[in-house]
């Protein structure tokens, strides 16, 4: 498994890899995860020991040279060669998307099944995405991808597209939980407690990443508290950013709070641990994530939130990815209108039987974004890649496929 992050990082990809891996490794596969060479991933593989099926190798220093990756597959000896695919991920260099030909060149046979997080291409020059040229970067690895495994219907169509209507191989299955439940009722509400919310009081939480440009929506949010200031709610913030852009982003989100008179209703927590990430969202009794563009199965806090049955309000564009349904699973409102967000906190927030009506339906889907169901899911496209590509040689020997 190829990835360019890994824990600890803080990424929400390193966090799936993290979790695939040793699902996997429990439907007895062997992994051996290829990632980038620092302090965090070195943490990260220090603490991925206990797994005996799971090898963590941190051993790429930079992803603009093919030389080191076709070296760590060919000592791998893997059956699979599973890419986690954001540009991001690899200083946004082209080297990543040939990697199946590249590995074709050095005489390596390994198909090569691809994780698309996101469609983004490399940066090449300026211009060169008016042009399309990022686009075919992108196209290109899809192409000599033996499947290609996507999170929702939006990505499915856009790359179907860019692949003149191919879809034979690529393949819906979700992510999981970056943070997958883990606590009890008990500690829930020793959280609530923590956090100091008070008797006849409710917990509203956002969570996710704080980041200027990622479209999370946070200062409609923050507007939206002051108009429903009347309910009272505490509120918490969960995630924070990595550069100090971010954190200049943050500060102006704090003074907002400040002039919206909002400031002492707002916690930020900022990075915590998971399991206290989990207590917070247990503890919740709304959830509020108004993605810019719409709420989609490839951002994992989405995710998240609807495995830990969190009564939720988020946004569409066009509409809801299947099978949510406003106001089965969640409520939703047209991204970009301040005011239907406010009403529907609004109603959520004073409706408790709708709460638990939302909370009931999510505990239906609870097995679609269960990891052991992920992983069985990412088994089978490895075993029909297997069939497909023949029986013979690395993969003939093993019950279970190596990646």
């Amino acid at each position: 498994m190829i990835s360019g992050s890994f824990p600890t990082m803080r990424c929400g990809i390193a966090d799936q890899v993290w979790h695939l891996s040793h699902h996997l490794c429990r439907l007895g596969h062997e992994v051996s995860v290829v990632t980038s060479r620092n302090e965090s991933t070195a943490a990260g593989a220090a603490s991925a020991t206990g797994e005996p099926r799971l090898e963590v190798r941190p051993l790429i220093e930079s992803w603009r040279r093919p030389g080191p990756v076709v070296a760590a597959v060919s000592a791998s000896d893997c059956d699979i060669v599973h890419l986690e695919y954001q540009t991001a991920l690899y200083e946004r260099h082209p080297m990543i998307n040939g990697l199946p030909a590249t590995l074709e060149v050095a005489g390596l046979r390994q198909p090569v099944v691809t994780r698309f997080h996101d469609l983004w291409g490399p940066k090449l020059f300026p211009g060169a995405g008016r042009l399309g040229l990022r686009s075919r970067y992108v196209a290109q690895l899809a192409a000599r991808s033996e499947a290609a495994l996507v999170s929702n219907d939006r990505h499915r169509r856009q790359l179907a597209t860019l692949l003149g209507g191919k879809t034979e191989h690529l393949t819906n299955v979700p992510l999981g939980p970056g943070v997958p439940p883990s606590v009890t009722e008990e500690q829930a509400a020793c959280q609530r407690q923590e956090l100091g919310v008070r008797e006849g009081e409710l917990l509203g939480v956002y969570f996710g990443l704080v980041q200027s440009g990622t479209g999370k929506g946070l200062a409609a949010l923050l507007k939206a508290i002051a108009e429903t200031r009347e309910i009272g709610t505490r509120w918490v913030c969960l995630g924070g950013g990595q550069s100090a852009r971010d954190g200049r982003h943050q500060e102006r989100l704090r003074r907002l709070a400040g002039s919206l008179g909002i400031a002492d209703r707002v916690t930020w927590l900022g990075y915590v641990p998971d399991r206290q990430v989990s207590a917070v969202l247990s503890a919740a009794d709304v959830c509020v994530l108004p993605y810019e563009d719409g709420a989609e199965f490839h951002r994992s806090s989405l995710v998240t939130v609807l495995s830990h049955r969190v009564p939720l309000v988020t946004t569409y564009v066009g509409c809801l990815p299947s099978p949510l349904r406003s106001g089965e699973h969640v409520l939703a409102v047209p991204a970009g209108d301040p005011a239907e967000l406010g009403r529907a906190m609004s109603r959520l927030a004073t409706d408790s039987g709708l709460r638990e009506h939302l909370r009931a339906n999510l505990a239906q889907l609870e097995d679609s974004f269960a990891w052991p169901s992920l992983a069985r899911r990412t088994a089978a496209v490895y075993a029909d890649v297997r069939q497909r590509v023949g029986s013979g040689g690395l993969g003939a020997r093993r019950e279970g496929a190596k990646a």
